[in-house]
């Protein structure tokens, strides 16, 4: 639990960063990642400018670089692994800035000294500090043009203190490594409804005379360096952090010995050649070893990002000579040994080759083979993104990430970039996890418009079940996007029975996508087809104003103002930043609106055509759903209700929905936010709830295992 005076200690009266009114930052992380309360606050304390932008230009160096420049950026906060990630691919995105503030992970020497030596005048400053002490408790300055050493983490804020100490509680002399413990003005309360894990973690401050003073015992290892600086060494428990997410390897250890085939196993994460870090399991098997069924059980029972990717038979663990794990004599780890039973099969053709260098080299692998799964070998997000850059510069073609999902294997990318500009239009649906032989679920996007994030959703559901997802029609901004309702499901009912003439049919859809599964499942149900289920992924129902009168619409509005109003303070009061964050969005949608109705907008000839695609199909659907008039559906719905909300609802229980649920509303309620809920750990909750209600739709029922491929694209494949 973070107070006020916690956030207010981290953005004023601070000297690690000038905070001025001349600051412009671009807002890098989601509203629940705690670097946003520094991003948020630091801006709107001190008058400097908040920019939000969407995950699609944060993904896309194009884009990125146009908001920053046309924003004036000149601030951001960046994770160590995104960092990494535009100084390898497109290092102009930091042009113009002028101070950029990394952490979360531990700084790669390599990628700082390269942006460093590229923009010498650029501060860069190394942000390191736990949660629990609000954001940052140490920073480092990196003035340096050479670097050879570990980056240290610094000193700690002028408000804040910082100790290393030994098992007795003593402070640790220059170079020894000891656990490090934080204190000062952004110590939080505490853990909610936690008090033992708090008074275990929240300890008195023995250095300092106020009676009150707390520290925080961090569990990071750290030495003092001769010049007063901290240096950072690595987790005393072992936990490891992995793209921002903290991870027990010994939790993973016990669920991989559950699996009934594996005798002993130890996971471990360690470095590839780049800096980047994966997780390694080395396990001692009983009989033979099938890296795809257990890779199927701890998609069951872990979040995606907690399964390892590279999994190591052993004969034996190695130990000691006294009996403990002997870690140095754990074998390197290499996807391709005799052990594995692999048979690689090589690039043939020149895009193929030249699809095989660029893998190997995104995802720091040796060798590959032409039929590998790129998620299937620690393929994720921010290696997507390097990958279709790497292509884009090379191919002269861009694809969208999602082409992953429709071609995941060298093979079938390379056909798609071959088949070049003559194939059809892009198709809408998308295979995220086509294998199986229960009925699909067939998963419709919100307003992001692809479907990349509901790859940790597939994942977790029964390996049996084939997962498929419809992204935006005009995502390659040749196909013009629909601004009817009726006519975006007809589209994508048109592609789902191309693909499944026969049924059943499962639907799901989020925010807007919600909208669209139902208006799919009325056509459907109209056409005399099976549809089993209807899922609605916290998505409002309360129609448009559009089809009501004058009075009515006035006092529906004048009857809400004051619920609303209470609720915006109740809401503030538990999640501050995450508010102010909608409420701002909030206020800028309103203002695009109002410039639309005074015909601003339309008095610019030709302005769709200066937005990216993005922009453009999000305005189209806006009218497709200013037009829709919702009717009821002869069938039930399941609405999936998260339980934690930032915005006003007239009918927060069911959100519009009962009146338009002929046979019935199941409500389902679901951890985290409307953003949250499909993201980790939250959608470990989320899978396994949606597979039970499959299960239970379905019972019984099978679809042949091979589908009509849903892509244009690859129908020569």
């Amino acid at each position: 639990m973070i107070e006020n005076r916690n956030v207010v200690s981290l953005v004023k009266g601070v000297n690690y960063v000038n905070m001025e009114e001349k600051n412009v930052l671009l807002n890098t992380g989601s509203a629940s990642f705690d670097a946003t309360s520094f991003e948020y606050w630091s801006m709107l304390l001190n008058g400097g400018e908040l920019v939000l932008c969407n995950e699609q230009t944060l993904l896309n160096s194009d884009l990125l670089k146009q908001e920053i420049r046309k924003r004036k950026v000149n601030m951001m906060w960046f994770t160590s692994s995104l960092l990494n990630q535009w100084v390898d691919l497109d290092m102009t995105v930091f042009e113009g800035l002028r101070t950029v503030i990394a952490g979360g992970e531990k700084l790669s020497e390599k990628h700082i000294e390269k942006l460093r030596n590229r923009y010498p005048s650029l501060e860069i400053i190394n942000g390191y500090g736990p949660t629990e002490n609000t954001t940052f408790s140490l920073t480092y300055p990196v003035r340096e043009r050479q670097i050879s050493q570990p980056i240290p983490i610094g000193h700690p804020l002028n408000n804040r203190t910082a100790y290393v100490l030994d098992h007795q509680l003593r402070l640790c002399g220059v170079g020894m490594i000891g656990e490090l413990y934080v204190g000062g003005a952004g110590v939080g309360r505490g853990y909610l409804n936690r008090p033992d894990l708090t008074k275990e973690k929240f300890i008195p401050d023995p250095f300092i005379a106020d009676p009150g003073a707390r520290m925080y015992r961090t569990g990071d290892l750290a030495r003092y360096l001769q010049d007063g600086n901290l240096e950072y060494h690595g987790r005393l428990d072992e936990q490891v952090k992995i793209r921002g997410f903290r991870i027990e390897p010994a939790e993973i250890e016990s669920v991989i010995q559950q699996y009934a085939g594996v005798q002993h196993a130890v996971v471990v994460a360690r470095e590839d050649r780049a800096s980047e870090k994966r997780l390694i399991a080395y396990l001692v098997p009983e009989g033979e070893f099938s890296r795809d069924d257990i890779t199927a059980f701890l998609q069951s029972k872990l979040p995606s990002y907690m399964v390892p990717r590279v999994f190591i038979p052993l004969n034996r663990i190695p130990l000691t000579s006294n009996g403990k794990l002997d870690k140095k004599a754990l074998p390197d780890p290499d996807l391709f040994t005799e052990s594995l039973n692999r048979k690689i099969r090589p690039a043939e053709t020149d895009t193929q080759k030249m699809l095989a260098a660029i893998w190997t080299d995104a995802l720091h692998l040796r060798q590959i083979s032409m039929d590998d799964n790129f998620f299937e070998l620690g393929g994720h997000s921010l290696i997507a993104i390097r990958v279709m850059k790497m292509i884009e510069e090379k191919a002269n073609k861009r694809l969208p990430i999602t082409a992953l999902f429709e071609a995941p294997t060298i093979e079938k990318l390379s056909r798609m970039l071959e088949q070049g500009e003559k194939s059809d239009s892009w198709k809408s649906l998308v295979p995220i996890k086509p294998g199986g032989n229960k009925p699909p679920l067939y998963i419709v996007h919100g307003s992001g418009l692809t479907v990349l994030i509901f790859h940790a959703l597939a994942t977790g559901l029964d390996p049996d079940q084939p997962v498929f997802g419809l992204q935006a029609r005009g995502l390659n901004g040749i196909d013009e996007p629909f601004d009817n309702m009726e006519e975006i499901a007809a589209c994508y009912v048109m592609e789902v029975l191309e693909q499944n003439s026969q049924g059943p049919y499962n639907l799901a859809g989020y925010s807007f996508g919600g909208i669209v599964a139902f208006e799919m499942a009325r056509q459907l149900k109209a056409m005399g087809r099976e549809v089993n289920m209807l899922a609605i992924f916290d998505t409002n129902a309360g129609h448009s104003v559009h089809f009501d009168d004058w009075a009515l619409r006035m006092g529906r509005k004048f009857k809400r103002q004051l619920p609303k109003f209470w609720f915006i303070l109740r809401s503030f009061k538990k999640y501050p930043a995450e508010t102010i964050a909608y409420q701002f969005n909030f206020l800028k949608n309103k203002l695009t609106r109002l410039l639309a109705g005074a015909r601003i907008i339309q008095k610019m000839p030709g302005e769709e055509e200066h937005l990216d695609h993005a922009d453009k199909i999000n305005r189209k659907h806006d009218i497709a759903f200013e037009k829709y008039k919702l009717t009821p559906y002869n069938g039930t719905i399941d609405l999936f209700r998260v339980k934690s909300r930032m915005y006003f609802l007239d009918d927060p229980i069911y959100l519009g929905w009962k009146p338009f649920a002929l046979q019935g509303l199941n409500i389902h309620e679901i951890s985290g936010d409307h953003k949250t809920f499909l993201l980790a750990p939250n959608v470990q909750e989320l899978s396994g709830l949606l597979g039970e209600i499959l299960n239970e739709r379905n019972a019984g029922k099978e679809v042949k295992k091979d589908f009509v491929n849903p892509s244009s694209v690859l129908k020569a494949i």
